[in-house]
Parts: structure tokens; C-alpha cells; sequence
């Protein structure tokens, strides 16, 4: 592991033993990530894939301890998700090339998982270097789209391991319940 990447942990783990509230966590893991931003993310050649012409998942990181999890997504060209939830908070940080995030309002009254009415509240171009975030249950749907013609590769810090999440269509307004997977788990 990278000193840079350590560095990181070490200050999520301080982060989790402070037990702040979850807008105090985020803003204190965005800080965390821009500090580690500024610094570079050297990257093994393993986080590097995509999974075929849909994102990658790399898994970096799993706390034990606090339940973090740090992963590394690839974008490839054109490559994006659905409008989905995490039913955590997490934050992203672009560690090279673009990518589009795009933030949603649910408008319904929520009774439904399987079931969303979601209208898009801000789409923002994310550059390297750019933190973004989400905290339910208020900032909550959004999708990430690589809108350019290279890859492009984001890192996430998640609350805790997503064993699954809803993924909505915007016309039908129905839902898929996911479970995500790792393209690939750490060597150890």
C-alpha cells in the first residue's frame, strides 16, 4: 500500500473514532480526500479496468473496525450508472479525467422502494480534483456519466459495504434492487 493511501486511512480512522454526526463525517472525509487528491494516488494496474463497457469497482479498503470502505471506479468512455441510492453516505473524488454528476429530488412520498419519482435537480461537470457527495436521506439519487472519450476513474468512501442498492429508470420510475460487486479485491 501507497503512503498516500495510508495516510488516507489513518485519518478515516481518526475520522470514525471522533463519531461525529454523519454531515460532520462527510465534510471531514471530503477534506481527508482533497488532501489525499493534492497529494496523488499512485494506482495499481488492477484499478485500472472497466468491466467490459460498464464501470469497474476496485476495492481498496474495508475497515473492520468502522465499516469504511474505499473503492476505485473506472469510467470507460460514455460509461454511467443509473439513478441510483447507497442507503449511506459517501463521497467521490475524480482522480483523473471527467465525469458528469447529475443530483435528483425524489418526489414522491418514498412508501415504495421499488418505486421513485425522481426529478433532476443539478447536473455539474466534475474535473480531477473535484468532491462530491451524498448523505440520506435528503442528498441521496444521483447518477455519474463520463461524458468524454478517455477513461476516467473516481474514488469512493462510502459509511459502510453497499451490499445493495436501488437503481431507478426515470421513465417508468420503477427500481431494480442491484448488488454491486468488485471488479477486483485487494492482493494481500
Amino acid at each position: 500500500m501507497n503512503a498516500s493511501l495510508e495516510q488516507y486511512l489513518r485519518s478515516l480512522a481518526e475520522i470514525a473514532e471522533a463519531r461525529r454526526s454523519p454531515k460532520a463525517t462527510v465534510r471531514a472525509v471530503e477534506q481527508a480526500k482533497g488532501e489525499l487528491l493534492k497529494r496523488g494516488l499512485p494506482l495499481e494496474d488492477r484499478v485500472r479496468a472497466t468491466n467490459g463497457d460498464k464501470h469497474g469497482r476496485h476495492l481498496l479498503h474495508l475497515d473492520p473496525h468502522s465499516g469504511f470502505v474505499v473503492i476505485v471506479m473506472t469510467w470507460p468512455a460514455g460509461g454511467d450508472s443509473l439513478p441510483h441510492d447507497h442507503g449511506t453516505w459517501g463521497t467521490v473524488g475524480v482522480l483523473e479525467g471527467a465525469l458528469q454528476v447529475t443530483t435528483y429530488d425524489r418526489m414522491d412520498d418514498g412508501c415504495d422502494p421499488m418505486r421513485a419519482e425522481l426529478v433532476p435537480t443539478c447536473s455539474l461537470r466534475a474535473e480531477q480534483g473535484a468532491i462530491a457527495s451524498v448523505l440520506p436521506p435528503h442528498d441521496e439519487y444521483h447518477r455519474i456519466e463520463n461524458p468524454t472519450k478517455e477513461l476516467a476513474l473516481s474514488m469512493h468512501t462510502y459509511g459502510k459495504e453497499i451490499a445493495s442498492c436501488h437503481a431507478y429508470d426515470l421513465e417508468s420510475g420503477l427500481a431494480q434492487l442491484v448488488e454491486p460487486e468488485y471488479t477486483s479485491l485487494p492482493s494481500t
